[in-house]
C-alpha cells in the first residue's frame, strides 16, 4: 500500500515509496531515531539506512544528537508537509 503523499515536496515524491513513507512519519512525529523509524514503518535495518540516506540527498532530513543518547542519532525534516 502507497502512503498519500499529498502535500510531500517535489523532490520528495521522486524518492521511493520507503522513503516517503519515512518523511510522512517524520512529519508526524518530529523527530525519531533510527530504531523507532524501523519499527513504525515495518522496515528493516539495511532498508532505513538506504531511506535516509535518499531523504538526506533530497535534502529532506537533518541528523541530529540525540538528547537521552549520545550514541543514537535523531532525524528531522528540513521541511513540513505542504498544506495546501
Amino acid at each position: 500500500m502507497t502512503p498519500n503523499t499529498r502535500g510531500v515536496p517535489a523532490d520528495v515524491q521522486e524518492c521511493s515509496p520507503s522513503a516517503k513513507l519515512v518523511y510522512l512519519l517524520l512529519d508526524r512525529e518530529d523527530a525519531l531515531a533510527q530504531q523507532q523509524i524501523r519499527s513504525l514503518a515495518g522496515i528493516s535495518e539495511d532498508t532505513t539506512r538506504r531511506v535516509l540516506e535518499e531523504l538526506e540527498a533530497a535534502d529532506a532530513v537533518l541528523e541530529r544528537p540525540h538528547p537521552g543518547d549520545g550514541r543514537c542519532k535523531k532525524y528531522v525534516l528540513t521541511r513540513k508537509l505542504e498544506v495546501a
